[in-house]
């Protein structure tokens, strides 16, 4: 997994102490037919997700989406535009990503997010940083189908059986 570059951003100022907690949650969900996610090991038919896959090594939907915004930004404003300040408002102010690159960047079936939590403390020294795991326990969620597909059927016939009585007890 590697992080697009301003998800895990802190800004230490000369003076501060900084105490990072992170947590890890682990997510795994269902691949077809419960979901349109895309499984680690599955290919995809779109040159965005092949380059995640290859710079990243595991697919992460972030990094495509951060992967289209630039291409799609470079597409539209490219370097040798004079108004390049206006040209990157106009791109932000109108862009939607979902529209124009949801179809090229699924969604992943197994993902890892981890959050933080910061205190920042001043003092007239030097500035320092402390990063550790608020707990050594990982969250993990994981999605697991309600019923398979014989329970169904054998549903669908129970269900089918006792129509049938009350029809025959009924005569």
């Amino acid at each position: 997994y590697k992080p697009i570059d301003d998800e895990f951003k802190i800004s230490i100022k000369p003076g501060e102490y900084v105490k990072v907690a992170l947590t890890k949650t682990v997510y795994n969900t269902l691949g077809s037919p419960y979901n349109q996610c895309i499984e680690n090991d599955e290919t995809f038919d779109s040159d965005l997700f092949r380059e995640t896959v290859k710079s990243n090594y595991t697919y992460r939907e972030v990094n495509c989406n951060s992967n289209c915004v630039n291409k799609q930004y470079t597409d539209e404003c490219p370097q040798s535009s004079g108004g390049k300040n206006i040209c990157f408002q106009n791109f932000t102010e109108n862009f939607e990503y979902h529209k124009k690159c949801g179809k090229y960047c699924p969604t992943e079936c197994d993902s890892v997010k981890y959050d933080y939590t910061s205190k920042v403390y001043r003092f007239n020294t030097s500035s320092t940083a402390d990063i550790y795991f608020d707990t050594l326990d990982v969250t993990e969620l994981t999605e697991m189908p309600k019923m398979s597909f014989t329970d169904l059927v054998s549903n669908i016939g129970g269900t089918l059986g006792k129509f049938k009585f009350v029809t025959i007890y009924s005569l």
